[in-house]
């Protein structure tokens, strides 16, 4: 048996799938909360002829801060995927953040030492890396605390702290480091909700650039550590370095809609930062945009994957083909 978490999501959904087609027993974790119908049909989309793909998983729902729960889901499970993460850079979601991915993962690295769980594939991100304007950023960059990093990639670093104390305990563990990831998803969330944003109308685009992987190959390159069983690692996970104009580009031609022709300049954008800090304040409802998505979106910063493609010999897909599938998925499902 196979223990998932973050089933629900982006990676979790596709490492499913991975899983299923392989024919392994999964079982996973979703909140009460959580909506299974992007995922069902993901798996009809996958599966055309294969009807007990989705049904022979095993769904399970509690919380990572459940340690009773989290050792019934890993009774009798011999490999643990941890794909389960809050995303935020609102302020006000910093406490509940830190609880869920670093606690979370302590919760989740402690139990599958208790049980003896024997490999265990941790889904981490480039935000928990070294940040280096002057260069590209690789897993041996070093992790400094300061006002560039955001309260997500700060609890992205401890939660690693957490799988490397592990190890050092006796954990096999495996780790990769996705820069932004695209891929067919739930479009209401996540990277995903890009392809629905840019269907509504997108007038500017971030000034930013940042690092892409397809969702496929950071299940690829998990599932390849993990069914090797080789000494516990970690790879960063980037195919491409690009500007958001030229993703916004690539998304707008996958939905055949015109890309947006502008750059947000910074000022508006903490104009708007700040107008929605009003509207939060008079109406309850949580600003969408503050001063970390602001100063993320406008960072640039390149990433090597160098080590991945020497050690594992690992080629990455193509992701004009993935944004092209993923927007007529998009165009298919939703429209």
């Amino acid at each position: 048996m196979i223990f998932i978490t973050g089933g629900t999501g982006l990676v979790g959904m596709h490492l499913l799938a991975s899983l299923r087609a392989d024919g392994k027993k999964v079982r996973a974790l979703k909140r009460a909360s959580s909506d299974l119908k992007p995922i069902q049909h993901f798996f009809e989309y996958s599966f055309p002829n294969q009807k007990d793909a989705f049904e022979g998983i095993e769904w399970v729902e509690g919380e990572l801060l459940d340690i009773p729960f989290l050792e019934k889901c890993m009774e009798d499970c011999d490999e643990v995927y941890h794909a389960a993460a809050m995303v935020s850079f609102h302020p006000k979601d910093r406490k509940k953040m830190l609880q869920i991915n670093v606690e979370g993962t302590a919760n989740m690295v402690n139990v599958a030492l208790a049980k003896g769980v024997d490999r265990f594939g941790y889904i981490s991100s480039v935000a928990a890396l070294g940040r280096d304007e002057k260069g590209p950023i690789t897993e041996d960059t070093e992790w400094k605390y300061d006002a560039n990093n955001s309260t997500y990639a700060g609890s992205k670093y401890n939660s690693e702290l957490e799988v490397w104390r592990a190890i050092e305990e006796g954990l096999n563990a495996y780790m990769v480091n996705p820069g932004i990831i695209l891929g067919i998803g739930d479009f209401k969330r996540s990277s995903a909700e890009l392809f629905l944003q840019m269907h509504k109308g997108f007038p500017y685009f971030p000034g930013g650039r940042n690092g892409f992987v397809a969702v496929g190959d950071v299940v690829r390159v998990l599932r390849k550590m993990m069914d090797e069983g080789a000494p516990s690692r970690r790879y960063l996970l980037v195919h491409e370095n690009w500007s958001y104009e030229l993703l916004f580009q690539k998304v707008a031609a996958s939905l055949k809609i015109s890309p947006p022709k502008k750059v947000a300049p910074l000022w508006l954008m903490k104009g708007f930062q700040i107008l929605q800090q009003v509207v939060e304040f008079f109406t309850g409802r949580k600003a969408f945009v503050t001063k970390e998505s602001v100063r993320n979106s406008n960072q640039k910063y390149s990433y090597s994957a160098a080590k991945v493609e020497k050690e594992l010999g690992f080629e990455f897909q193509n992701l004009d083909e993935v944004i092209q599938e993923t927007g007529a998925y998009f165009s298919k499902t939703m429209n």
